[in-house]
């Protein structure tokens, strides 16, 4: 028992990190979208500040879906739009996830990170994809950026 205390207490610590990283990320988004077919073959990400944007990405990412995903609400006053995508991947089993957000006085910095659902070991299906994620994040003033 005391040791199983004092694995946790050290992971407690390690989590806090320097000042300007934060590990409680999903407190700076929200998922609106995300899943392995964005018809996007290009990786990168792209912040989205207005209507016609956002409409240009899902309207990509609807073309071969039924149903389509509905085009969320976004208030551009105080919220910005940031869409990631991974690119073309020859085999089933990616997502994207966000593994750090950065504070620092006048940016908040947003990465993403390519997750790979299975070991090189396992057998995947041979199938184009192009994984994305989608989130909305409160725009404070600080200038927002996001990169893998």
């Amino acid at each position: 028992m005391a040791l199983l205390l004092v694995t946790v207490t050290s992971c407690k610590s390690k989590m806090e990190g320097t000042p300007e990283q934060n590990f409680g990320k999903q407190s700076y988004y929200t998922a609106l979208s995300d899943g392995p077919k964005s018809n996007i073959e290009n990786k990168g990400v792209r912040l989205i500040t207005n209507d016609r944007e956002l409409q240009e990405v899902y309207v990509k990412i609807n073309s071969t879906r039924k149903p389509i995903i509905e085009i969320p609400e976004v208030n551009w006053n105080n919220q910005t739009v940031i869409a990631a995508f991974a690119g073309r991947k020859s085999t089933a089993g990616y997502s994207l996830e966000i593994y750090q957000v950065r504070e620092r006085e006048k940016e908040r910095i947003y990465q993403f990170a390519e997750i790979p659902s299975s070991s090189a070991a396992d057998v995947v299906s041979t199938v184009i994809t192009t994984p994305y994620m989608i989130v909305l994040v409160n725009n404070d003033g600080k200038k927002i950026t996001a990169s893998f």
